[in-house]
């Protein structure tokens, strides 16, 4: 909203998944995973399955 560029990290893994989701409500975009481009909703779906 003011221009400007944040680049982040959450140390806590407790939080990790918090601040993805709640970047996707800010910007309405989906996370996706660098390296094999599954969104962040594909991996929460297998990490509840059991499937890594």
């Amino acid at each position: 909203m003011t221009g400007r560029c944040c680049h982040a990290i959450e140390l806590n893994a407790a939080y990790v998944d918090v601040a993805v989701l709640r970047w996707q409500d800010f910007t309405g975009q989906a996370a996706v995973l660098e390296g094999d481009e599954r969104t962040f909703a594909e991996i929460a779906a297998a990490r509840a399955g059991g499937v890594a």
